[in-house]
């Protein structure tokens, strides 16, 4: 059981993970004014704290995958 958990919970990182990255692919490098460049800042602020409930279930996948001695 606690090995479908943990595919179950690996997926739904993976996912997630892949979903950023295709955000952060098709955020532009540079703002083209100020008005762009704060757009930018704030994108990037929403998904710096979007991170933060998905630290917990990566910390206990890896958890779960150290090896016990």
């Amino acid at each position: 059981m606690e090995m479908y958990q943990f595919a179950h919970d690996a997926a739904a990182c993976d996912a997630w993970l892949q979903q950023q990255q295709a955000a952060m692919r098709d955020m532009p490098v540079k703002g083209q004014s100020v008005q762009e460049a704060e757009r930018l800042l704030r994108q990037l602020d929403r998904l710096e704290k979007g991170t933060v409930p998905w630290e917990e279930r990566f910390a206990a996948l890896e958890k779960l995958t150290e090896v016990r001695h």
